[in-house]
């Protein structure tokens, strides 16, 4: 590159040169060309007999002063001319210096990542990713994204891997400790720098969901608000992990371990959490409107004033989970238990119909919630009374309509 540029600098010299000559050229010349009109009317004077030295006197001044005016003119046009291109290359010299930077500064980075036996370089490179995405992000905000969640994918995979374990082997080994081990701290750093990130998915800058697949992040950390929405992280272990009022709307959570999760006023509306182990899982006040947690296992989860409504509850394992005034109003979901019919009623459940509760049987009339009865007069009216318990459960309207139905098909 050095040979190259030193063999072009006596052309670009010759260019130069060439360049000034015709600027001098020009000055002189195309000012001349402009006042042709009066070196005609000059030459006619001269040419009239007798010619009024006067007259080509004045024309003769008006002449240079045209000149003159019309140099001026040429010359700060191509001063500014000059400013400009001396501006324009020092802006694009910059710019290409500035990118050539951020370039080592990725590159460094990138090989900071790599310090096996030095967490401080592995956190450095993290924050230093943060930055670049910052600064550059039109050209590296996605590069960098990619960067840290791959990095988590591979130094923090669910099954952990074993020193000197392959993928394969992971296909047939299971954990044998039950102590949840504490998140490794360059781990955390990355999930913070992503928890941080400005943009979502469906902003220009992030056309992918962030890809978290298979990841372990038990006893994780993120400051409230976070913002996982649209993030893939299927199978990944988020046991304890403290997602407090986190995004996570249409987030993909199918078969992912949340137990005893902190979700606390988290967002997870239309997430899907299929076969998502939510046992224990605190999710208070929650939305999980039009979720879908088909097989999901709710069992002991905290879900006091969350909201259900629309959400499919197919085969989901609700025993012993807490619903205070939860709102199931829509959702998906047929009860067989008596006694989770009872725990509904008690709880003040919102939105229950009888659709989701006739599969059940033999339960008290009178804990059933008040709006449920209301759709029955006669229903009502015997629960209204104090020593009026039954023992089977009531029938739903449509139930009534059935057998009505059935009575006159046999009539006729």
């Amino acid at each position: 590159m050095l040979k190259s540029f030193a063999s072009s600098k006596p052309v670009l010299a010759s260019v130069g040169s060439l360049a000034v000559i015709l600027v001098l050229l020009g000055l002189w010349k195309i000012p001349q060309w402009q006042v042709a009109p009066i070196h005609q009317q000059i030459d006619a004077l001269k040419k009239q007999k007798p010619a009024d030295p006067k007259d080509i006197a004045t024309l003769e001044k008006s002449r240079i002063d045209a000149e003159n005016a019309a140099r001026t003119v040429l010359v700060q046009g191509v001063g500014g001319l000059l400013v400009f291109s001396t501006v324009f290359i020092s802006w694009r010299t910059l710019k290409a210096t500035q990118e050539k930077q951020v370039a080592e500064r990725f590159s460094k980075a990138v090989e900071q990542l790599g310090s096996e036996n030095n967490i401080h370089a592995r956190l450095g490179g993290i924050y230093a990713l943060e930055q670049i995405a910052k600064d550059a992000k039109e050209k590296y905000y996605w590069q960098v994204m990619e960067t840290l969640t791959s990095y988590v994918r591979e130094k923090s995979p669910y099954p952990p891997k074993a020193p000197g374990q392959t993928n394969l082997d992971l296909l047939t080994s299971s954990e044998t400790s039950e102590e949840i081990p504490p998140l490794p701290t360059d781990i955390q750093a990355v999930m913070t720098v992503l928890a941080r990130r400005k943009h979502h998915y469906g902003h220009s800058l992030e056309s992918h969901p962030l890809d978290l697949r298979k990841v372990d992040l038990r006893n994780l950390e993120l400051p409230v608000n976070t913002n996982l929405q649209n993030a893939f992280l299927g199978k990944a272990n988020l046991q304890g992990a403290h997602l407090t009022e986190a995004n996570l709307q249409n987030a993909y959570l199918g078969e992912t371990n949340l137990q005893e999760a902190f979700l606390r006023k988290a967002n997870l509306q239309e997430a899907f959490l299929g076969k998502a182990n939510l046992q224990g899982a605190y999710l208070t006040e929650a939305n999980l409107q039009e979720g879908c947690l088909g097989g999901a296992n709710l069992q002991g989860a905290r879900l006091m004033k969350a909201n259900l409504q629309n959400a499919h509850l197919e085969e989901a394992n609700l025993q012993g989970a807490s619903f205070w005034q939860i709102n199931l109003e829509g959702a998906e979901f047929k009860v067989t238990n008596p006694e989770m019919v009872e725990h509904f009623g008690k709880c003040e459940a919102i939105g229950l119909t009888w659709e989701q509760i006739n599969q059940a049987t033999a339960y008290t009339k009178e804990l059933l919630p008040d709006y449920l009865l209301q759709q029955i007069p006669e229903l009502a009216t015997e629960a209204a009374e104090p020593d009026n318990l039954a023992t089977t459960a009531p029938v739903s309207p449509q139930h009534e309509a059935e057998v009505e139905q059935k009575g006159e098909s046999a009539a006729s």
